[in-house]
């Protein structure tokens, strides 16, 4: 044992604590307003544009291994989601955290395709996310066009 260190990454702790979820592994959902019950259609539809607008960038985002470029681009692929989608917000600031404990290993051979692999790990969580909020916007969608046509029967 004599010799050994500490990981750099994550000072011994086995890990990085999540600042999106603050370590209680739930993660707030839309946020529409006035809400996501009263949400109109409109608000629906542009809501889930640019949720997959998003998506789609996370999916062309190949990260390299030139880690200030890979978190500009990161953080524009999330820019048009972090409006209806608060946790996305906080997606950029734990990118920084992972990065940045990753960086201190970059004396390691091959240490910038590990960094690589990492970023590309945490843009698929996103991806997951937002494949998930898509369902739930479709399901809000299909709601809200019931609810008009139901309405439109009741009001001559």
């Amino acid at each position: 044992l004599k010799g050994r260190r500490e990981c750099e990454s994550c000072k011994g702790a086995g890990g990085t604590k999540c600042s999106v979820c603050k370590g209680k592994r739930v993660v707030r959902g839309l946020a529409l307003k006035p809400n996501l019950n009263k949400a109109s259609l409109k608000n629906l539809r542009a809501a889930k544009a640019n949720v997959e607008k998003s998506l789609q960038m996370l999916k062309d985002f190949v990260p390299t291994t030139n880690t200030n470029k890979d978190r500009k681009e990161y953080d524009k692929a999330l820019a048009p989601v972090r409006r209806e989608l608060p946790p996305m917000r906080l997606a950029k600031v734990m990118a920084n955290t992972i990065m940045k404990g990753m960086s201190r290993g970059d004396h390691w051979m091959q240490h910038a395709t590990r960094k690589a692999n990492a970023f590309q790990r945490f843009s698929a969580y996103n991806q997951i996310y937002l494949m998930h909020q898509l369902q739930v916007l479709d399901l809000c969608i299909a709601r809200a066009e019931f609810n008009d046509k139901a309405r439109k029967k009741l009001v001559p």
